[in-house]
């Protein structure tokens, strides 16, 4: 696996016909070094590859597919596939015996795998998984900044900022206070331009490389700003768009709060 690439991941499984428990906490696991465990205790990592709701996979007639998006790192050597987390965290379904098996039910919960894929992708939405209706519920980020009355005008611009959806110019109505604020500062400091500067996070980037439907993102981000700006009476002309897409990173971490960080508009006084 090349490092910085993503991946489309997916494995079948089901569930042995006599085993008693389906498991939740199944998913896989890219390591740099062989793992060995000296006891049948799940593993305590976290895996990349999991069950999206985490429910008991309890599929035995049949397959079930578990499938994510993965960015490789370029050191991967094993996959581990098993039952991973703390025991406290482990949930055990019971399952009914097919009608069609004979023999006593085992007090394990046993899994067979197949179809294990790992295909490269440039988008997650290529990845099926990872379709835009099959998301997880968007975040969207916010912070609370101190204001304080002794704060200048160009200060409380600075501190302003916007964030957004994955793969949404809307506006959140989170945010519409903020505005109201800004449109107040710019009322009542008539000589101030502001620089509308968008931002985008880079599975976004990545999507517009396969759905053109994306491009420009960062400055649709900026131009809805700037519209709302002008419906509230500031003359545009005191309004300048700019973009960064995902040059200008709030947060390089991986995880949905980093990369919603990276989902902005923020505002420079010029």
């Amino acid at each position: 696996m090349e490092k910085d690439k993503l991946y489309c991941v997916r494995f079948n499984l089901s569930l042995a016909d006599l085993c008693k428990y389906g498991a939740n906490n199944v998913g896989l696991f890219f390591s740099d070094r062989k793992v060995q465990n000296a006891h049948d205790n799940a593993l305590t990592f976290q895996p990349h590859i999991t069950e999206k709701t985490n429910k008991a996979i309890v599929t035995n007639e049949g397959w079930e597919t578990i499938c994510g998006t993965y960015l490789a790192t370029g050191k991967e050597e094993y996959i581990i596939i098993g039952c991973f987390g703390l025991e406290e965290s482990l949930k055990l379904e019971k399952v009914k015996k097919p009608a069609s098996q004979e023999g006593v039910q085992m007090a394990d919960a046993y899994y067979y795998l197949d179809n294990i894929e790992i295909v490269a992708v440039e988008a997650q939405s290529q990845c099926f998984c990872g379709k835009t209706e099959d998301r997880d519920p968007d975040l969207i980020y916010s912070r609370s900044t101190a204001k304080g009355i002794d704060m200048k005008p160009a200060q409380i611009v600075a501190a302003t900022t916007v964030w957004y959806s994955f793969l949404s110019a809307e506006i959140p109505d989170m945010f519409t206070q903020e505005l109201q604020d800004l449109v107040k500062i710019l009322q009542e400091n008539p000589t101030m331009k502001l620089d509308l500067v968008g931002h985008s996070d880079t599975d976004e980037m990545n999507e517009a490389k396969v759905n053109k439907l994306y491009i420009g993102m960062a400055q649709t981000r900026a131009e809805k700003v700037r519209d709302y700006l002008v419906e509230n009476g500031i003359d545009a002309t005191r309004l300048t768009v700019l973009t960064k897409d995902n040059t200008v990173l709030a947060s390089t971490k991986p995880t949905p709060l980093g990369k919603a960080q990276n989902r902005r508009v923020e505002f420079v006084v010029k």
